[in-house]
């Protein structure tokens, strides 16, 4: 699993796969709020089922699925 947080396009993506060699099995692009503090700490969890991601959360809250 590999997530990456990019605050310059305020956006969190998350690749989920089986392999080192191999593409994502499941990609997922979601959209963090503006008024996040960075300065605190913050919890980031990717929730997936069958290798497929369902959604993504910023302290427990769900994100909104980026368009």
């Amino acid at each position: 699993m590999i997530v990456t947080i990019n605050l310059g396009i305020d956006q969190v993506t998350a690749l989920l796969g089986k392999a080192h060699d191999e593409g994502p099995i499941s990609r997922k692009v979601f959209d963090i709020p503006k008024d996040i503090n960075v300065e605190n700490a913050n919890d980031f969890t990717v929730c997936f089922n069958e290798w497929d991601i369902k959604e993504v959360k910023l302290n427990g809250a769900s994100l909104k699925p980026a368009e």
